[in-house]
C-alpha cells in the first residue's frame, strides 16, 4: 500500500503525492493542502449555498475556491463587497444553475463592488426565455474568465470600468453574450469562443476605450 509521504521544513508540513495516492484529481489535492497548511484560502462545496460562501468572505472580501459540484440558485445573489474572488477547483465543473422555477428579469449574480473575480464557472439558466443575464457587473478592475455560458439569455452585462472578460466559451445564449452597456470605459473582451447559438458581443453607443481582440466567433454569431 502506497501512502502520502510528508516532509517538514522551516515553515510548514508539505506534501508529496504519489502516483497511485487516492487524491488524484486536483481539487481533491487543493482541499487536503488547505488542510495542511491553510495558505490556498477556504474550500466549499455545495453544501454550502453562494450567499452564504460570500458572506464568510467578510466585509473586506478574499478568495474562496469552490469544489467541482452544482449550486442551485433559488435566489438571487447582490453584493457590494470589494476584491470577492470565487475560483473553482475543476474549471467547468462548479455549476451555477438557475431553476426554472426561480425564472426572473434580475440578475443571477449582480456585483457593484471594484476588483471582483470569478474563475472557472459554469452557468446554466433554466428559465432562459426571460430576459436577463447571468452576471452583472458595475465595478471596476474585475475579470470574467474561463468561465461557460450554457442556456442562458444573457452571459454578462458590464457597465463599470476597465473590466476583462477573457477565455470564455458561449455555448447558447437567447441574447448577447457579453454587453458593455452605459458609459463603460477601457474594458476587453479577448479569447473569448462564442458558438452558433451563444449570443453576440454587444458595446453600447456610449461605450469607449473597449477593445474585442483575439475572439473567436461562428459564422452565425453577431460580433
Amino acid at each position: 500500500m502506497t501512502n502520502r509521504i510528508q516532509r517538514k521544513d522551516f515553515r510548514r508540513p508539505q506534501i508529496i503525492w504519489t502516483g497511485d495516492h487516492k487524491l488524484k484529481t486536483i481539487g481533491k489535492q487543493l482541499e487536503a493542502t488547505q488542510l495542511t497548511n491553510r495558505t490556498i484560502g477556504p474550500i466549499a462545496s455545495p453544501t454550502r449555498g453562494i450567499n452564504e460562501i460570500v458572506g464568510l468572505l467578510g466585509d473586506r472580501g478574499g478568495r474562496v475556491f469552490l469544489t467541482e459540484g452544482e449550486w442551485i440558485f433559488n435566489q438571487n445573489l447582490s453584493t457590494s463587497r470589494d476584491a470577492i474572488h470565487i475560483v473553482s477547483t475543476s474549471p467547468g465543473r462548479t455549476v451555477f444553475k438557475r431553476p426554472l422555477a426561480k425564472a426572473s428579469a434580475t440578475e443571477t449574480m449582480e456585483f457593484t463592488g471594484d476588483d471582483v473575480i470569478l474563475d472557472g464557472i459554469r452557468f446554466i439558466d433554466e428559465g432562459n426565455s426571460t430576459a436577463t443575464y447571468m452576471i452583472s457587473i458595475a465595478g471596476q478592475r474585475c475579470t470574467i474568465k474561463n468561465c461557460v455560458f450554457e442556456d442562458v439569455y444573457g452571459g454578462i452585462k458590464v457597465t463599470g470600468d476597465w473590466c476583462a472578460i477573457k477565455d470564455c466559451t458561449f455555448i447558447t445564449a437567447t441574447g448577447h453574450a457579453i454587453e458593455f452597456s452605459g458609459t463603460a470605459s477601457n474594458g476587453i473582451v479577448s479569447g473569448n469562443m462564442i458558438q452558433s447559438g451563444g449570443g453576440g458581443v454587444h458595446l453600447g453607443d456610449s461605450v469607449s476605450k473597449t477593445g474585442v481582440l483575439h475572439n473567436v466567433f461562428d459564422n452565425a454569431s453577431g460580433g
